[in-house]
């Protein structure tokens, strides 16, 4: 009968015949009763309303029919909304508005979408310092772009990516695939301008704090391919980041992969400026890198992600406490991994394969960067200096200087390397201390412009290291040139101890394995415990430097101790310039115990006796050793070069 059913008494399990459910009825009347222990009985409607589909707003997914309303609707009624798969995607017009993501909001399915701007976002998620959006995601959905990011414009950037963010807490884009599309942009814009994220990354920047900054952020198994065609051989002209994060702490971004944009992460929390206002990004207020409230992104994870991009891979720009480790950054024409104006990165553990640009570059003022364990493949095919290592400190400053720079535990290799073109250089400048240690080098010069307090090369190996084309001074090791032309070079000590330099080949008594450059201070240079092998001489101190020392009133003291020498010249592993004349203790060598292979020290004779132009003052020591377990040698009494000096046999020590 209409509106009758048979059903069994609970009581006595006798059958018997209930009143139905009317046809006009709807599922408020039906119970949803979950298992468990605690569970709570609801109503199916009540359950079901939890999600929605864009498909019950009326969502066409053909491709053609603009589906922006049918989101936004899903959006604004329930918290989880699902996007199904469809025959030809959903097509969403976004010339004039965005689909505005509320709190609680998560997007999730299968389903493509496709947007009729390239230059605008799809997605927009916006909140203020005081109120900011909370617990929105987007997951496992497919992004496509009308047609790939146009080179030399913004169209496309990543300011007109998938989204587009502000003052977000709890955010999740964890799983998409984004095709010729950015994944988009987290700043720090309450008036929803985002005119440039490169010249003013938000309207408010400067009153963003840690309170009201966005925090909690995964960016996570993405996929991500640009098919523009970036020129990466004769210049950059693209403009796409896949994923910008300003004004973040507390993030994660980790396992995606990032093919064919300009630059793959870019990490930025402020603007700095010199005192002159020069400099990128300039910005309204005092810089101050000492100050970690101007560095507003910090605290974040960037780790597992692949890189091919043609810029850039990882940038950090005003950023503080990274930890960016296990990526593959691929190909870049520019830097692979880049930090400006940051403090507390540690770059650990990563890959770089085939870049033809720069491993590291630092620019600007930096403070305690690490790069530890990484394993470095540069392209020399194109016959380009390569650099491992650059970094640039702000010339317009008096008091610029980095802080602590490590490169510890590296790999650095090269591949399409033909004679001159092994120009792949470390080029540190303007720190309170830089450390290169225990790192494995093919084809590598360190080539240091200068300003350090202290300079630390130890237990290192280098291969066929090459000289730089036509510079003066030539060797593995070159310290020299200041970063201007006004700027005075200053080295308070410098340690080169316990390194493996091996040259084969043709390169074998072609360098000197270290030159020396003249800092304006009283200086220590220490070269100990090195074995060094097929070069030409252990260290060279040239003309300029004998120049500069000479009449400075500084006094440079030179330990060279307990070196292992296989030279391919006969007299000993030290030459100067004999045309400048020096006055006593302005120059203070103390050679001890440098041998060759067959133990014989190679500073063999009497230094006044010997026909090179070595330069000793008053105090200068030569040490040899003689039997186990003691020392003989000489002691400068009159100061000259080679002949004109005056030793004293101080005879056996005791050791």
């Amino acid at each position: 009968r209409l509106g009758k059913y048979l059903a069994f008494n609970a009581t006595t399990g006798a059958p018997e015949v209930v009143s139905g459910v009317s046809a006009s009825t709807n599922a408020s009347l039906v119970t949803y009763d979950p298992s468990g222990t605690g569970a709570v009985a609801t109503t199916v409607q009540t359950k079901l309303r939890e999600s929605v589909s864009v498909k019950d707003f009326g969502a066409v997914g053909d491709g053609v029919t603009d589906d922006r309303a049918a989101f936004q609707s899903a959006c604004n009624a329930a918290d989880v909304v699902v996007v199904p798969p469809s025959s030809g995607g959903y097509l969403i017009n976004n010339s004039s508005s965005f689909i505005e993501l509320n709190n609680n909001n998560t997007i999730i399915g299968g389903g493509s979408i496709t947007r009729s701007d390239d230059g605008k976002p799809i997605f927009q998620i916006i909140g203020t310092q005081s109120t900011p959006k909370t617990n929105v995601s987007i997951l496992g959905l497919k992004f496509t772009a009308v047609s790939s990011i146009n080179e030399g414009t913004t169209t496309g950037d990543s300011v007109n990516g998938v989204f587009r963010a502000s003052y977000v807490q709890k955010f999740k884009f964890v799983g998409n695939t984004c095709t010729n599309i950015s994944m988009g942009v987290i700043a720090a814009d309450g008036a929803d301008s985002f005119v440039n994220w490169q010249t003013t990354i938000g309207t408010d920047y400067a009153t963003v704090t840690d309170a009201n900054m966005s925090r909690d952020i995964t960016i996570a198994d993405n996929i991500c391919y640009d098919g523009s065609s970036y020129d990466r051989t004769s210049g950059i002209v693209g403009n796409a980041h896949c994923l910008v994060v300003a004004f973040c702490r507390d993030y994660i971004i980790a396992n995606n992969v990032i093919e064919g944009y300009k630059a793959g992460i870019f990490s930025c929390g402020g603007q700095a400026q010199n005192s002159t206002g020069a400099g990128n990004n300039v910005s309204p207020f005092t810089f101050d890198l000492d100050d970690d409230s101007y560095l507003k992104c910090h605290t974040g994870i960037i780790d597992g992600n692949i890189c091919d991009t043609s810029h850039v891979g990882i940038w950090c720009w005003t950023a503080r406490d990274l930890l960016v480790s296990q990526n593959v950054v691929k190909g870049t024409k520019a830097e692979s991994f880049d930090t400006e104006a940051s403090a507390n990165i540690t770059i650990t553990n990563n890959k770089i394969i085939n870049t033809t640009g720069q491993c590291l570059n630092l620019f600007y003022d930096n403070r305690n960067i690490t790069f530890d364990g990484n394993d470095c493949l540069v392209d020399l095919s194109t016959g380009t200096a390569d650099i491992y290592l650059n970094s640039v400190q702000d010339a317009t400053e008096s008091s610029s200087k980095f802080g602590r720079v490590t490169l510890i535990n590296n790999t650095f290799r090269v591949q399409g390397s033909t004679g001159a073109k092994s120009v792949s250089t470390l080029q540190p400048q303007g720190m309170s201390e830089f450390i290169f240690e225990r790192n494995d080098c093919e084809e590598v010069i360190i080539l240091d412009f200068g300003s350090h307090d202290r300079l630390s090369i130890i237990d290192n190996i280098f291969r066929n290291s090459l000289a730089l084309v036509g510079v003066t001074l030539n060797g593995i090791i070159q310290l020299g040139n200041p970063i201007s032309a006004s700027a005075t070079l200053r080295i308070n000590l410098v340690d080169i101890s316990r390194n493996t330099l091996i040259a084969t080949g043709t390169m074998i008594g072609t360098v000197t394995s270290i030159n020396l450059a003249y800092s304006n201070n009283d200086m220590t240079f220490i070269i100990n415990n090195n074995i060094m092998s097929g070069y030409n001489h252990l260290f060279n101190i040239g003309t300029s430097y004998v120049s500069s020392l000479n009449g400075s009133g500084n006094t440079h003291t030179l330990l060279c101790s307990g070196n292992l020498i296989d030279q391919v010249q006969t007299q000993p592993s030290v030459i100067q310039d004999s045309g400048q004349v020096l006055t006593d203790s302005e120059l203070i060598v103390i050679w001890r115990d440098n041998v060759n292979e067959a133990g014989t020290d190679v500073y063999g004779v009497i230094p006044n006796t010997n026909v090179l132009d070595m330069y000793f003052s008053i105090g200068s020591r030569v040490e040899k050793p003689a039997v186990a377990g003691s020392t003989e040698g000489w002691i400068c009494t009159a100061s000259g070069w080679g002949s004109g000096s005056t030793f004293k046999t101080f005879g056996v020590i005791a050791a």
